[in-house]
């Protein structure tokens, strides 16, 4: 399968790229950032983007296992530039491979493991799983919340093995343990803070260039005296990510062959009620349980201003008027725009409502900001202003702007 993808699938606007806040390291930083990248250019930039932004000063170590965009080329040469390092690891070397070529080069004593499609948040707080790990030493590998269409995913499990079965016990999300600051899990996502020293013990193993998750928490429970735990306090956002190429599928639809890995090396026959020798056999599934669907559209009668709006306040996304959009709702034509102009607090919610919009037919423009803002509510519509324009009201209008 080598040669039968010769560019990336999702490239990287130059526009991108030429605006790119790149922050360096700091010299005083003992965090590193590892992640991959396999054909999804644009996934990462986002990524590398939400980093700079809410965790910046801390080295990116990049695994890229593509070929290689002239605009990737471009965005990676500025990052090594900066002090940020890029490890070319050759085309399809699989995600272990990948993370194993990271982590040799890491020099910082934490590293945080990621995936291009996560995003960074105010809620992404290191700090917070770094003193964790300082006050725990006996846990190696930390994770944390994954928000997707801003629910929480759970991930966290712990093991039942009864000879060559192996059985996921989910822990149950109003379990007492999830009131505290962390608790211990024997298996969580493949995301989080982890101690360089852990991986003089276990690595990923290089034949599974999928379905390596599940084998790399079983090395820790069974093969190394490192704990696994979660954190309850730190989140991190995913992006539901669908790419519909028939090319690109062949390379992510080959999870059964390393599925059936796990007989020879864990002796395992059944995983839940998987057989792993089937032919049938499909990925042990860990219930997620995400209820916003961007997709679903509120009212399909209603104006799209308004209907993003109410879909918007139903998910209690941050959100505020800029721009033109701004003076129209002050002129009192709240659903007369030609383009709805707003701000959001993270790159998460702003992919969320550009999908969403997308999906009704409206013309948006989302930038990610925080203001101090005031809420108003026109036509059983919440809607947060900026508060200059409040000023503005106020000045120009007197006391009673808001009965106006």
């Amino acid at each position: 399968m080598e040669n039968i993808i010769t560019e990336t699938l999702m490239p990287i606007h130059l526009s991108k790229i030429e605006t790119l806040n790149i922050v360096k390291p700091k010299i005083n930083n003992n965090i590193a950032i590892v992640f991959d990248n396999f054909l999804r250019d644009e996934i990462t930039f986002n990524l590398i983007e939400s980093i700079f932004h809410y965790a910046p000063g801390v080295k990116l170590y990049i695994a890229d296992q593509s070929v290689y965009h002239p605009n990737t080329t471009l965005l990676y040469n500025k990052l090594i530039e900066n002090g940020h390092e890029i490890i070319y690891c050759g085309f399809d070397c699989g995600i272990s491979v990948a993370r194993n070529k990271a982590i040799e080069q890491v020099k910082e004593d934490y590293i945080f493991l990621c995936d291009c499609d996560n995003l960074f948040t105010e809620n992404t707080n290191l700090t917070i799983l770094k003193n964790i790990l300082d006050s725990n030493p006996q846990i190696g590998f930390l994770s944390l919340y994954e928000k997707e269409n801003n629910e929480i995913n759970h991930y966290e499990i712990n093991f039942n093995r009864c000879h060559d079965k192996l059985t996921y016990i989910p822990i149950e999300n109003d379990s007492g343990c999830r009131l505290k600051k962390f608790f211990f899990c024997d298996y969580t996502m493949n995301v989080g803070l982890t101690k360089k020293d852990v991986f003089s013990t276990v690595k990923y193993d290089e034949n599974m260039k999928l379905a390596e998750h599940l084998d790399f928490f079983l090395s820790l429970k069974y093969n190394t005296p490192w704990k696994v735990a979660c954190a309850t306090t730190v989140y991190i956002d995913n992006r539901a990510i669908e790419l519909n190429n028939s090319i690109y599928s062949k390379f992510r639809g080959r999870n059964k062959i390393y599925w059936k890995l796990y007989c020879k090396k864990w002796n395992l026959i059944q995983i839940n009620d998987y057989i792993l020798e089937s032919e049938k056999f499909v990925k042990p599934d860990i219930k997620k349980e995400t209820n916003i669907q961007p997709n679903t559209i509120i009212e399909s009668n209603l104006p799209p201003i308004k209907n993003i709006i109410l879909w918007i306040n139903k998910h209690g996304i941050p959100f505020y008027l800029v721009n033109k959009t701004c003076l129209n709702f002050i002129n009192h034509k709240p659903l007369d725009l030609t383009k709805f102009n707003i701000s959001t607090n993270n790159h998460s919610n702003k992919t969320l409502i550009e999908d969403y919009a997308k999906n009704i037919n409206l013309d948006i423009d989302v930038v990610v900001e925080n203001k101090n803002t005031k809420t108003m509510e026109v036509d059983d519509m919440k809607i947060n202003v900026p508060m200059p324009v409040v000023k503005y009201l106020k000045d120009l209008y007197g006391p009673d702007w808001e009965k106006l």
